[in-house]
């Protein structure tokens, strides 16, 4: 069996595709905050996008080719 670190956030260089509801809805995690939190997140974000703040605090990242997340993706081979 193998481990390999994959990106918690699959969207860790693409934040602008949390604004999709659709998206959101799609990951395991949405389920576990409330509505009104959802929206103060989303809300945070879209105005970090939207005034810049989210690329010059983590604007650096945008050039990785990946992250280091706390998931591992276990792969057994026969």
């Amino acid at each position: 069996m193998t481990s390999t670190t994959t990106p918690t956030a699959w969207g860790y260089a693409r934040p602008e595709a949390f604004l999709d509801p659709q998206t959101r809805a799609a990951r395991s995690a949405s389920g576990f905050i409330t509505p009104e939190a959802a929206h103060r997140a989303v809300e945070s974000l879209r105005s970090d996008l939207t005034f810049g703040r989210r690329q010059q605090t983590y604007g650096h990242l945008l050039t990785q080719p990946q992250c280091a997340g706390s998931l591992r993706l276990l792969v057994g081979h026969p």
